[in-house]
């Protein structure tokens, strides 16, 4: 019979002990860490709407968007009369990454290459075949541009080497899509008409529209009514909503100082949730208190982006990022100040409205 040592035996409990411990805290991490990560938000169902509620500590504070500039579009110096930008309007890309800007002043389409090469313009001003008076959205769809002239209640469309093909007039005023926006294989248009009304004194009329591939009227997504006495048509439209949509879900923003809360849709106007945020009111440099909620953009891969004003410096461009309606992390882009921020389709344009110059990102 073999008799083992004392330091033998206090080995082996040792090894023994380690086997079952690291298990246990190796397990315990994560469970810790998991509700940690849980801790930062509250998802439940209340009468079949998803309430995300959010507090202020981000779910991924390692989220972070990288900007790599990719083309420059230089108006400043652009001594050319045909190729000079006067007023960007609008830019949407198409699937080979040429660029098209709406000029609003002249009235015509300006087409740049990938790497915002000049190519041509196209279009003009009139109410005839292939011409604008009042021009609404630019929306690119493979190889077709369409355009919405309101003016005519026609939408125009050509072809992506600005050729025109059509016009494909529309009969109802009130349902016409003077800013159409992609929506999946639909598009969304958000209209707003203030108008006089003797009980009510004045009314503004803002709808959300659903469309059809081929901007044909399908219903209201969302319908509100704001009231003021005469003369107070600026207070209306401060009222107006905020609203931006991804392929599959629309967001709206009703303003507000006090709360941060997002209603969010799916495609046949149905409400499916509610993105909520903790918040304390704010204050801007003139001693006014600022909406929660800036603007509100959509990128390629889905997520929202919700622009707030910081207070620490009003000047950034601060984003509150959402995944799934959950809070992911704030970010800062780093864009030269003076630039307004698009995300049209893969790419982030940037357009400074004083000079006209463009720049594209990759992110």
């Amino acid at each position: 019979m073999t008799i083992k040592s004392e330091d033998k035996m206090k080995k082996e409990l040792k090894m023994k002990l380690t086997k079952i411990i690291i298990p246990i805290v190796f397990t315990l991490l994560i469970v810790f860490s998991c509700t940690k990560k849980e801790a930062t938000y509250k998802q439940y169902d209340l009468n079949g709407i998803r309430i995300t509620e959010n507090s202020t500590t981000p779910a991924d504070s390692t989220f972070r968007i990288e900007l790599k500039e990719v083309g420059f579009i230089d108006m400043e110096n652009e001594t050319d009369s045909n190729r000079y930008i006067s007023m960007i309007a609008n830019i949407d890309i198409d699937s080979e990454g040429n660029l098209y800007i709406m000029d609003i002043m002249k009235r015509i389409i300006h087409k740049y290459d990938k790497n915002c090469n000049f190519v041509k313009t196209f279009g003009r001003m009139g109410n005839g075949p292939g011409e604008f008076e009042y021009p609404g959205t630019i929306n690119v769809r493979k190889d077709s541009i369409f355009i919405p002239n309101l003016t005519t209640l026609q939408i125009i469309k050509y072809d992506t080497d600005g050729n025109f093909i059509v016009n494909k007039r529309m009969n109802d005023v009130s349902k016409f899509p003077s800013y159409p926006k992609k929506f999946g294989k639909r598009y969304v248009s958000e209209s707003i008409n203030i108008l006089p009304d003797e009980e009510k004194g004045i009314v503004m009329y803002e709808d959300i529209n659903l469309y059809d591939s081929r901007f044909n009227f399908i219903k209201y997504l969302y319908k509100n009514e704001y009231y003021a006495n005469a003369g107070e048509t600026d207070e209306l439209v401060e009222k107006a909503l905020v609203i931006t949509f991804n392929d599959s879900l629309l967001y709206v923003y009703e303003k507000s100082i006090d709360k941060y809360q997002i209603d969010v849709f799916d495609n046949e106007g149905i409400k499916v949730g509610e993105i909520r945020k903790n918040y304390r009111r704010i204050k801007d440099t003139h001693d006014s208190y600022v909406h929660s909620v800036t603007s509100m953009v959509t990128d390629k891969y889905g997520r929202l982006w919700i622009e707030i004003y910081d207070e620490a410096d009003p000047k950034k461009y601060v984003y509150d990022v959402f995944d799934n309606d959950i809070f992911i992390n704030r970010v800062v882009l780093d864009i030269e100040e003076g630039y307004y921020r698009y995300f049209v389709e893969d790419k982030l344009v940037a357009v400074n409205r004083d000079n006209n110059n463009v720049k594209v990102y990759e992110y």
